[in-house]
């Protein structure tokens, strides 16, 4: 193998993953990730896109404050799937984070409307549900 090519040192299979799906966002996630990289700031910290976190890979997060936003799309309705994002939200929550979903169909047109709606499900009434 050439040098510089290939597997950077140290990489772990979640890392790639990350890397991998950070290069095909869906067009909600490119919105969700536009509007956060230049408004997350009003959350108290810097977002990041497609972020391991243990076993899990977040598809934005803000590690200071710790917040977990996932969007999630039609394949996320189903029984077996929920039952997946619970567990999800449950070791998220373990490990400090709040977590937000969001449904592609709820991102909408215009940043403002998206900032509110996290910032709605970041209430504590809704966190603790």
């Amino acid at each position: 193998m050439q040098e510089g090519w290939g597997r950077r040192p140290g990489a772990t299979a979640s890392v790639r993953t990350a890397r991998r799906l950070r290069r095909s966002l869906t067009p909600q996630e490119v919105k969700a990730w536009v509007w956060l990289r230049e408004h997350g700031h009003l959350f108290g910290g810097r977002f990041r896109r497609q972020v391991p976190v243990g076993p899990y890979i977040v598809d934005f997060a803000c590690l200071n404050p710790r917040i977990a936003i996932e969007i999630d799309g039609d394949s996320h309705c189903h029984p077996d799937a929920l039952a997946r994002d619970g567990d999800r939200d449950a070791f998220l929550r373990t490990q400090g984070f709040a977590v937000v979903r969001i449904w592609n169909t709820e991102i909408g047109r215009d940043a403002d409307t998206f900032l509110d709606l996290v910032r709605t499900r970041m209430s504590p009434e809704t966190l603790a549900s």
